[in-house]
């Protein structure tokens, strides 16, 4: 039974751009079932908790979710694709982000860490991976700074992005 299952996530994740290999989507699918698995496991443990009259405390909060982001429902029951948080949905939005920003430089920066986020998960969004991705664009790091300027800018940059990422997604 799951074999058909994972057979046909593969089929899907290798038709996607970018996918060249199972090793390219692994990571990815494995932390969407630990999502999905630690969302039924909290679903479990609330419905427990209020048999026994207990109140849950959910360690991911609802917004973050598997039922508020991934697999939203209308109010009959049915899938709501169009408040399903996957794919470029955030696109439009952060693109707007972008244009607050006169310096073309620092737009395609954010686009570059926006693909990154897109394509490599949350983790792209630590600040320690900020020299790897500044490598990955520019080259050199002092490349990268004659571009978009000084350590301290570039990592206030860096982190608003940050910001409003997790804004945005907080306040759904």
């Amino acid at each position: 039974m799951f074999e058909q299952v994972f057979k046909n996530i593969d089929d899907v994740l290798w038709k996607e751009a970018g996918c060249t290999t199972e090793l390219d989507y692994t990571e990815q699918t494995s932390w969407m079932l630990f999502l999905k698995y630690l969302d039924d496991l909290e679903q479990e443990r609330a419905e427990i908790a209020e048999l026994r009259g207990y109140e849950y405390r959910f360690i991911i909060g609802k917004a973050y979710r598997w039922g508020s982001w991934a697999a939203p429902k209308k109010t009959d029951g049915s899938f709501d694709h169009d408040a399903a948080l996957v794919g470029d949905d955030e696109r439009p939005d952060t693109i707007g982000y972008f244009k607050r920003y006169s310096d073309k430089n620092k737009q395609e920066f954010l686009e570059f860490v926006l693909d990154h986020y897109i394509r490599q998960g949350v983790g792209e969004l630590d600040q320690d991976k900020l020299p790897e991705l500044l490598e990955l664009k520019y080259r050199a790091l002092p490349d990268a700074f004659a571009i978009l300027g000084k350590a301290d800018q570039i990592i206030r940059l860096f982190i608003d992005f940050q910001e409003h990422l997790y804004a945005k997604h907080t306040a759904a």
